[in-house]
């Protein structure tokens, strides 16, 4: 009886979390716009997208077991995607915090180790960064010129200029571009570095 009580509180604590996650999350939406906007949209590409969208989810939740594994751990892939998709609604409310609530989610639903779990996470943005790096390199490659214009007018004049305008020192914005890549790279190495720990402090569990 006991037991039963307390599943349901957290049930309903669960709930009353999502509930508010979502009003904070479209709390700002104009539903009467949103409803004209769908009326005039294309669903082919509606459909499309939402597809892709899935997919990439999908693919991600494979790729997060797959750091998961080496740990001893071997979640269940829909326990995984179900945290996945918690965390992005939380990151509906709060940027970034649903790096946090899918560890969170999925520790305790699986029995693994939270922090654990955010070596894992730390991982996957890794990579996330070096697949954006390589694309943005190739891109250099193939259409260097125009990403050089885009940036020079969209991003670095105007950043120079408001820079300047506070500091009045050309050299500042090369130190904090270089103090940019340096933290980057730390932080890189360091990613590498707490997942060889992790996998120290905890032995390989069989199945």
């Amino acid at each position: 009886m006991r037991k039963g009580l307390i599943q349901a509180g957290k049930f309903i604590a669960f709930l009353v979390i999502g509930i508010l996650l979502l009003w904070i999350a479209f709390r700002t939406v104009d539903f009467e716009a949103l409803k004209e906007s769908l009326k005039g949209a294309n669903y082919y590409w509606l459909i499309l997208s939402t597809f892709l969208g899935l997919l990439g989810y999908l693919s991600r939740t494979r790729r997060w077991i797959i750091l998961i594994n080496p740990l001893g751990y071997h979640p269940k892939y829909r326990n995984t995607f179900h945290s996945m998709m918690s965390g992005n609604i939380a990151n509906l409310a709060l940027p970034r915090i649903g790096e946090i609530t899918r560890c969170v989610a999925l520790g305790k639903k699986e029995k693994i180790p939270v922090d654990q779990l955010i070596g894992t996470m730390v991982i996957e943005r890794t990579i996330d960064l070096i697949s954006l790096l390589v694309i943005m390199f190739g891109l250099f490659i193939t259409s260097g010129s125009k990403i050089r214009g885009y940036l020079n007018e969209s991003i670095i004049i105007p950043f120079r200029e408001k820079v300047l305008s506070v500091f009045g020192a050309v050299w500042i914005p090369w130190a904090i571009f270089i103090a940019f890549a340096v933290i980057s790279l730390l932080g890189t190495l360091f990613s590498f570095s707490s997942l060889e720990v992790l996998q120290c402090r905890r032995p390989y569990r069989e199945e």
